[in-house]
């Protein structure tokens, strides 16, 4: 009875195990459902709340510093993971409403890891990620999504999917012909929406400081 035939359980701390070791060599999808805040839970306690409001309510639940100490360990147990050689896909969700639980770990994720992208997820669903301040989180905002009550009568929810990128074949690239009428502003701007289309960390703010040089 029960799937004992096919899933293998032992308790230990995931973060201790070592990425090459047996029992996670055929290992390729991981589900990251790791402990978090429970901020999302206050929207049971009030209904048809705002998204901002339901963050309020759960910051007089939940203190600055634990947030923090979660997020660090959230961040550490997704990086772990992306060390598994044979892994090519990571779902990460939490029950927070909390930025530094979600989109911000994404972010800081991505930035670490650029060997891995967020790809999109359930595009049916409308509510997307949030973008955050100065739009930092605007080049992969839309692959994640987010649950609130006010919108989708249910407590708060955050998902994101990551993919590892695929290993050049060895073969070489073609360079693509230069266009002539594109304008500097106008290539920047393509490229810039190219990298948000793979959910690649905007370097905009890279190439401004490279110019100031």
């Amino acid at each position: 009875m029960g799937a004992s035939h096919i899933i293998s359980t032992f308790g230990d701390d995931f973060t201790h195990v070592d990425p090459s070791s047996d029992i996670l060599q055929d290992v390729s999808h991981i589900l990251i459902d790791p402990s978090c805040s429970g901020s999302g839970l206050v929207a049971s306690q009030s209904a048809n709340v705002s998204a901002k409001t339901e963050r309020d309510t759960a910051v007089d639940h939940v203190s600055g510093g634990n947030i923090a100490y979660l997020a660090l360990g959230q961040k550490s147990i997704i990086l772990h993971a992306m060390n598994i050689p044979s892994a090519t896909t990571i779902s990460y969700s939490t029950c927070s409403v909390f930025e530094e639980e979600n989109e911000a770990i994404v972010h800081d994720v991505l930035l670490e890891r650029p060997d891995w992208v967020c790809v999109p997820i359930i595009p049916s669903w409308p509510n997307r990620g949030i973008l955050g301040d100065g739009e930092k989180y605007c080049y992969f905002a839309n692959n994640v999504i987010r649950a609130t009550y006010d919108k989708d009568t249910t407590n708060g929810f955050f998902v994101a999917r990551f993919e590892k990128r695929d290993k050049p074949d060895g073969k070489k690239k073609h360079k693509k012909k230069k266009r002539e009428d594109e304008t500097k502003e106008e290539r920047k701007e393509r490229k810039r929406k190219k990298r948000e289309r793979r959910g690649e960390p905007d370097q905009e703010r890279k190439l401004l400081k490279r110019e100031k040089i």
